[in-house]
């Protein structure tokens, strides 16, 4: 986990929140649960497959959402509609195969966690989410980067480690992540060794190198 992933995570014992977490909840909380003020909900390791079609808490002031480790396979597109302020969002091992489209107008989102969520083939676009800062697609069974990726210039963490379907990476991926402190990619495509070595910020990387002589090379230049 990654500095702002545990802090955010952290923070949820504070604050206005709703913490339901272990409880082997089927269903999410029903509507009067999810009260205006809110700003932390977890209710990771539940049980819950499904979020009902057109639920749409209004929670203006919710930052951080936890929703990892449930079976959880459908969110309705009126799900995000009313979360304009979130900034953590975590759906790490749930069994959803297509994210909603409401998810691209999540402008404020700083970290999105979707580690693990090996059913999952579709992200919409990501243009709108400039100030994203961790996005975790490890262990995804995506078959190319999300549209619009390019555009969180503001990236310090990239992980798409055992993305085991990921067909390639489009040249000139990495240049538009100056910032980049950690990038982890899958070891069956080849690492584009001149972008990563332009990463002047560059603390952690994991990924597969052609041959001995690049994989010097990246050493000698870090």
């Amino acid at each position: 986990m990654h500095d702002l992933v545990r802090s955010m995570a952290l923070k949820i014992t504070r604050g206005k929140n709703l913490v339901l977490s272990r409880l082997y909840l089927k269903e999410i909380p029903n509507k009067g649960k999810w009260i205006k003020d809110l700003e932390k909900v977890s209710l990771m390791k539940n049980s819950m497959i499904e979020i009902p079609d057109g639920m749409s808490p209004a929670c203006p002031k919710l930052i951080t959402l936890i929703l990892s480790d449930n079976p959880l396979k459908f969110i309705p597109d009126s799900f995000f509609s009313k979360l304009g302020n979130l900034c953590f969002l975590d759906l790490s091992t749930t069994d959803i195969e297509k994210l909603p489209n409401s998810l691209s107008n999540l402008e404020n989102l700083k970290a999105l966690n979707l580690r693990g969520c090996r059913h999952l083939v579709d992200i919409p676009d990501l243009g709108k989410l400039k100030k994203l800062r961790e996005l975790d697609l490890s262990r995804t069974s995506i078959e190319k980067v999300p549209q619009g990726m390019e555009k969180s210039a503001n990236l310090i963490f990239l992980s798409l480690i055992f993305a085991k379907s990921l067909k390639t990476l489009r040249e000139g991926l990495f240049l538009n992540f100056p910032l980049l402190q950690c990038l982890r990619l899958p070891c069956h495509i080849e690492a584009p060794l001149e972008e990563i070595l332009r990463l002047k910020h560059l603390e952690q990387f994991r990924g597969g190198m052609k041959n001995v002589s690049n994989f010097c090379k990246f050493n000698r230049c870090r």
